[in-house]
């Protein structure tokens, strides 16, 4: 609808002004904030020489899978959900193996990642 351009242009000019206004945090609180959390990509680049931190291993395509993997088992799970309500036990069926794949395929991923 028409309404959502002006919502979308600003709300976006408002988180603009908002970071570019607002003070940045100290690197101390970016350091623990890395060290806790280990977030990849290259924009923590300038800490981790800063500071002398090991990189964060960037798993991203076994990220993107899970991401994916999940988004399966969510959708599958409600479609089983309401085709069991709905008397349809085949889609059910099908629906909750799709959806276990899914948690198989989260489950290897998590326990590769030592997690």
């Amino acid at each position: 609808p028409l309404t959502l351009y002006p919502t979308v242009i600003g709300t976006t000019i408002v988180w603009l002004v908002v970071t570019f206004v607002t003070k940045s945090e100290k690197p101390e609180v970016l350091k623990r904030f890395y060290e806790r959390t280990m977030p990849g990509g290259i924009g923590w680049k300038h800490i981790t020489d800063q500071f002398d931190l090991s990189v964060a291993k960037n798993n991203f395509g076994r990220m993107f899978v899970n991401w994916i993997a999940g988004i399966v088992l969510v959708y599958a799970s409600l479609i089983g959900i309401g085709k069991l309500l709905f008397a349809d036990y085949l889609m059910a069926l099908i629906s909750f193996i799709i959806g276990g794949i899914a948690i198989l395929i989260l489950y290897q991923n998590i326990r590769k990642e030592g997690l």
